[in-house]
């Protein structure tokens, strides 16, 4: 049994102590919460620009594949839907809120902050393991640009075609 005079001076103590307790427990809890706020934030915007990174890729993707499908050599260029290899890199170019696909039809809202460009060069692959042997082509580089600045540019070799 403790005496009343230690019990009185003990629960007077621990008054005191719970406020501090309590201001120490809210200044972790706020610590704790600060932190966890920072990380979804962070979160949410790796996975913003994740996404943009990827709708990027995609689009530079898809005009690659478009250009490997069309012919090598040709002459008509009169528009994209009969374009042969060189009148990428003389005549394509697309800007924020003009991104269409092979067939004219415009992408998406997000896709439209993008805008994308080609280059076609002349070039030779030189093949070491054939002996040294040359192969000539066209080096392809699509540039996809986000309103952002962001940019994402994909090269491709293509062999020139053996003449018949």
């Amino acid at each position: 049994m403790i005496p009343a005079f230690y019990r009185s001076s003990l629960s007077g103590g621990r008054r005191g102590m719970a406020i501090v307790d309590a201001l120490m427990a809210m200044t972790v809890l706020s610590t704790v919460m600060l932190g966890l706020t920072y990380a979804t934030v962070a979160g949410q915007q790796h996975l913003h620009d994740s996404d943009i990174a990827l709708r990027g890729l995609r689009l530079s993707e898809h005009l690659m594949e478009e250009i490997i499908s069309r012919p090598y050599h040709g002459s008509n260029h009169a528009s994209r839907a009969t374009f042969h290899l060189d009148d990428y890199g003389d005549h394509f170019a697309e800007q924020p809120d003009d991104v269409t696909d092979f067939t004219g039809e415009a992408y998406g809202p997000a896709e439209q902050q993008f805008s994308r460009s080609v280059s076609v060069t002349d070039a030779t692959e030189v093949i070491p393991a054939l002996a040294g042997i040359n192969i000539p082509g066209k080096q392809v580089t699509i540039t996809t640009e986000h309103v952002t600045g962001k940019k994402w540019t994909l090269t491709r070799f293509i062999p020139e075609p053996d003449s018949p």
